[in-house]
């Protein structure tokens, strides 16, 4: 019964849904393997060298499904770039230089840096001097038409290398060479801050054997993700505050459990989740669905039930060869069956129509709900006590091929795979082995044959499970659903959202988690460059974008515009001027009414 109201709501809705299921990004966040360089500007070019042997990180594709890589980001070496502002280890809030301005060819572009601060504090900043021209040298905050000397190059040169930390307050800077403007402005930005409330419900032990793939205990805790996320959202000042719920207290069962029994969307999973717990979080929103159900069902019994006394009347007319005698019109019976139906049908679409104004209007900050999933279950269904021609192959292929730490392409293709048995009879569920025989990826369909079964009964209903390493079914890592409020072509306000977020392991689990988080506070995928400066060897660095629309990822955020993609490709979107759409990120995720509208 709660499937079939789970697929009628999902009916009903669907006009309001926007899914950012992210078939790129979220596939690959900043899995960077284990590969360590370092980077710096060497004459005219910029140097990496690489430090560890770099093992591939896994794509999330299920064609390219790699080794686990524990997530480890690449950190620029700050001080041997050439720009003149530089970030502070004392800051801690945002910086935004133009990546691009590390390479001599674009050194212009490094013009306009934005730092974030937290209203009523200071920004700290290195200010780095060309020794060259340290007496020429000196930097000025800008009011209007005034201008207002801060420091020179003697004083910033005072110490080695000609870089110093200042702090500084609120408002735009510019470097100067005697009276020259050289074209290098510092803005700082001060916010108050923003909180953003977030449910998080943990499945699993974090000390589960499901937790460990390759070295690295990859599994999410409430305080662990907080803490996590918040350094990345702290360059937007926005701090989440993340409350540990159990799953009954959103409407699940401890234990997750995936029916792969039969072959179901993304979309059609995340919209029953979503529903179960918007059910459980707004008891009015609960109510006018369950009236709503309830006169469905009358309006549909009526409606039966007047069919029923018509097709009789008509069938005693035809036996009696249209004896009217025999076979009586209650007229008044009718009228009033047909007048039952009407107002069932008026009140129905009352309670539509309330049903979709509660819906528009849920409390948006209450409904960022995040299931962070250590362990879950996975079963099917054995159809006449069978396991062939079960359904999701990829899925099954997934967990196998992650249990015998393979890459998805090798497959589990005769490979024992350790599962239960349940029985509908009752008693002990029952250690078994299964074995893919055959299958075919095309029909995402696949055999298996079962070892330790003993006998089966006929009179008895049978599945299989196993408790996995975590994945999203039909995608690898994460995945986020989020609820747009469409109250005009030019207002999509963000409703909320609900993250699924699978662990893999280190940094990149939790990249990947605050990537959806993010989508769910409004932030769009973002268009990736052939020849991003902070990607080095398909590893992330920590100026590669959170919102990368492909792998990698990293956890910056940023104030300057950035071109935003269509979910799930990496195509810019071109607005009426021609142009390709923009997002501020930092200006976003404060507030969604700022963010780009899909």
């Amino acid at each position: 019964m709660v499937c079939e109201m789970m697929k009628l709501l999902y009916i009903l809705i669907c006009v309001f849904v926007f899914v950012a299921c992210d078939d790129e990004s979220v596939k690959g966040e900043s899995y960077a393997g284990k590969s360590s360089m370092e980077c710096h500007v060497e004459g005219s070019s910029l140097k990496c060298v690489e430090i560890n042997p770099y093992i591939s990180p896994i794509s999330g594709e299920y064609d390219k499904n790699e080794i686990f890589g524990d997530g480890e980001i690449v950190e620029f070496k700050w001080d041997e770039t050439i720009p003149w502002y530089l970030l502070s280890s004392q800051h801690e809030y945002g910086f935004d230089l133009d990546p691009y301005s590390l390479l001599p060819d674009f050194f212009e572009r490094g013009e306009n840096v934005y730092v974030s601060v937290k209203k009523d504090e200071f920004a700290h900043v290195r200010i780095r001097v060309d020794p060259e021209r340290k007496s020429e040298y000196h930097l000025d905050k800008i009011d209007g038409v005034d201008r207002v000397k801060i420091i020179t190059g003697h004083e910033v040169c005072m110490e080695d290398k000609c870089i110093k930390d200042i702090t500084l307050s609120s408002g735009d800077y510019a470097a100067y060479y005697g009276d020259k403007d050289v074209k290098r402005y510092l803005h700082v930005i001060e916010y108050d801050e923003e909180i953003k409330n977030v449910l998080f419900v943990q499945f699993g032990d974090v000390n589960g054997s499901t937790c460990l793939y390759s070295s690295n205990n990859g599994c999410f805790t409430c305080e662990t993700v907080e803490s996590y996320c918040n350094k990345i959202y702290k360059q937007a000042v926005v701090k989440g505050v993340f409350t540990p719920k159990s799953a009954e207290d959103v409407g699940m069962d401890e234990l997750l459990v995936v029916d792969l029994t039969n072959e179901e969307s993304v979309l059609l999973k995340m919209n029953s989740y979503n529903e179960i717990i918007r059910l459980k979080l707004y008891p009015e929103y609960k109510r006018i669905f369950e009236e709503y159900v309830d006169i469905a069902k009358r309006l549909d019994d009526a409606k039966l039930a007047y069919e029923k006394k018509k097709k009789d009347y008509e069938e005693c007319l035809e036996r009696y060869h249209g004896g009217t005698y025999a076979c009586p019109y209650d007229r008044n019976g009718r009228w009033n069956m047909e007048r039952k139906i009407d107002m069932l049908q008026e009140k129905k679409n009352e309670t539509y129509n309330k049903f979709k104004k509660i819906f528009s209007s849920v409390e948006t900050k209450n409904h960022h709900v995040v299931l962070g999933i250590n362990e879950m279950r996975i079963k099917w269904d054995l159809l006449d006590n069978s396991a062939r021609n079960l359904k999701n192959f990829r899925d099954f292929n997934m967990a196998c091929t992650i249990y015998h730490a393979r890459e998805y392409n090798d497959g589990c293709l005769n490979l024992r795979f350790p599962m239960y048995l349940r029985s509908s009879c009752g008693g002990i569920d029952k250690e078994i082995e299964v074995e893919m025989f055959a299958n075919d990826k095309a029909k995402n369909i696949f055999s298996l044959n079962l070892y330790g079964t003993g006998m089966l009964d006929d009179y008895c209903d049978y599945s299989i499970y196993a408790d996995v390493h975590p994945f999203v079914p039909g995608m690898p890592s994460a995945v986020q659903y989020t609820l747009v409020n469409y109250k005009s072509d030019y207002d999509h306000t963000v409703v909320g959202g609900l993250v699924w977020g699978s662990h893999v392991a280190g940094k990149s689990s939790y990249n990947a988690l605050c990537h959806e988080i993010a989508h769910s506070y409004g932030l769009s995928d973002l268009y990736v460059q052939e020849f991003d400066p902070t990607i080095f060897e398909d590893v992330a660095s920590y100026e590669t974008n959170l919102m990368n629309n492909k792998t990698p990822i990293g956890s910056k955020i940023r104030y300057r515009p950035l071109e935003v993609t269509s979910t799930s490709t990496n195509e810019r979107i071109k607005v009426k001027s021609g142009k390709f759409a923009t997002e501020n990120q930092w200006e976003c995720l404060r507030l969604s009414e700022n963010c780009f509208k899909q």
